[in-house]
């Protein structure tokens, strides 16, 4: 089992915001973290589209721990 995806929001074949739900209902993945990361011009309208319990995001470029830190967090999160 994964510790968690990392997904770009402008993926080519399937749009990054259905992209988590149906990694979610992969069995076994149902409570997976999903980070999307955006371009800095992404809205924030998708912003609030994609953010639920096990999805978040992260704007593009990110710092590798900044991302560990949020990954951690959900992880802490879904724990409880």
């Amino acid at each position: 089992k994964p510790d968690f995806f990392l997904i770009e929001h402008k993926h080519p074949v399937i749009e990054g915001t259905k992209l988590p739900y149906q990694l979610h209902a992969l069995p076994g993945q149902e409570d997976v973290p999903i980070v999307v990361a955006l371009s800095g011009a992404a809205s924030p309208q998708k912003h609030s589209r994609i953010n639920d319990g096990h999805v978040s995001y992260i704007d593009s470029p990110f710092q590798l721990e900044y991302l560990l830190e949020l990954t951690e967090s959900m992880h802490m999160m879904s724990d409880l």
